[in-house]
């Protein structure tokens, strides 16, 4: 997280004005591991991925100009976030972990477009799935229920808020 702060530091001094911030990150362990800062290494690569939310929080006088892109995966459908083991303590399986990550970068692009929308800043957010956009059968839609759920994406932000405070 801390180099996330650094990162965004350094982001904020060299591009004051983005035209387009694309955030694609992923972790998949086959072990859970977790980061020098104790977060589960699968959240931390969606947490810092997905805006570095915290650094977009951190450096939001960062003015960027049209779009906001995040790398998301279909995988996030398969199952809900477990709000008891957001760092996977108790159970890890890597490809469910690694879910419930892409179902996180969703929650939180979400939320960020709807932030924007209220913020009258004409700046797009939106999450593609590398390689589905040219399949015929794509209608756009592939985010799923609980993606899509506002509370869930506020409850998230808060959370990530949260976590963030003691790096950003």
């Amino acid at each position: 997280m801390k180099e996330v702060a650094h990162f965004a530091d350094e982001v904020k001094s060299r591009f004051p004005d983005l035209n387009v911030l694309l955030c694609n990150a992923g972790v998949l362990n086959p072990r859970r591991a977790e980061t020098k800062d104790g977060l589960e290494m699968t959240f931390q690569g969606m947490f810092s991925n997905a805006g570095g939310f915290p650094a977009a929080q951190h450096n939001s006088n960062i003015q960027i100009r049209h779009v906001v892109l995040c790398c998301g995966a279909m995988s996030l459908s398969v199952t809900a976030l477990d709000w008891s083991d957001v760092m996977a303590k108790k159970e890890y399986e890597k490809y469910l972990v690694y879910s419930r990550s892409k179902l996180c970068l969703h929650l939180m692009a979400f939320a960020l477009h709807r932030r924007m929308n209220i913020a009258r800043r004409n700046v797009a957010v939106n999450v593609v799935e590398l390689g589905k956009e040219r399949e015929p059968n794509n209608n756009g839609k592939i985010s799923g229920a609980e993606a899509t759920d506002e509370r869930l994406q506020e409850r998230l932000w808060t959370y990530s808020t949260e976590l963030a405070q003691g790096y950003v």
